[in-house]
């Protein structure tokens, strides 16, 4: 859990070192229970960080994000993709109005299509 009470959604327990506990360290006579000290000392066990995420694709088929995992450590990738666009945007502006009234605004026009 991080500092919130929520569960990390970019790392997981090492659920190798709960099936050890359940079958051989259970102090119960049941191996599917555990006694508070044994749950007290797996919250504090080894997490692995997560290889896989799924997405939910109810509204939206296909995003960069889920295509290319921009999750967790490359979240930010989404931030940069985006403003690179923008900076994109502002010096086409800056280069293609004037280019425009050399050339011709049709042909300027299918060009940043082109680009696009």
């Amino acid at each position: 859990k991080n500092k919130t009470g929520e569960f990390s959604r970019c790392s997981s327990y090492d659920i190798s070192l709960l099936r050890e506990k359940l079958q051989h360290h259970s102090s119960s006579d049941d191996p599917h229970q555990m006694s508070i000290e044994e749950a007290v000392h797996f919250r504090s066990s080894k997490t692995n960080k997560c290889e896989t995420w799924d997405f939910d694709m109810q509204h939206y088929v296909l995003t960069a994000p889920s295509d290319y995992q921009w999750v967790c450590d490359k979240r930010h990738y989404a931030t940069l993709a985006l403003t690179a666009q923008n900076v994109g945007g502002v010096f086409s502006t800056l280069i293609l109005g004037p280019l425009a009234d050399i050339v011709g605004r049709k042909p300027i026009y299918f060009l940043s299509l082109a680009l696009q």
